[in-house]
């Protein structure tokens, strides 16, 4: 599975496929500059 981002969007969401897969294994060979979770209880 490829996903693409449209130009000038950096918000990804995980699915389904990925339950169970460890980090290295949904990233391959992407390199993650930053990232942020949100945390819905909390609302941070």
């Amino acid at each position: 599975m490829e996903v693409n981002f449209a130009s000038g969007w950096n918000f990804w969401a995980g699915i389904k496929d990925m339950e169970g897969k460890s980090f290295d294994e949904i990233k391959g060979d992407c390199t993650i500059e930053k990232a942020y979770t949100f945390e819905a209880q909390a609302q941070s």
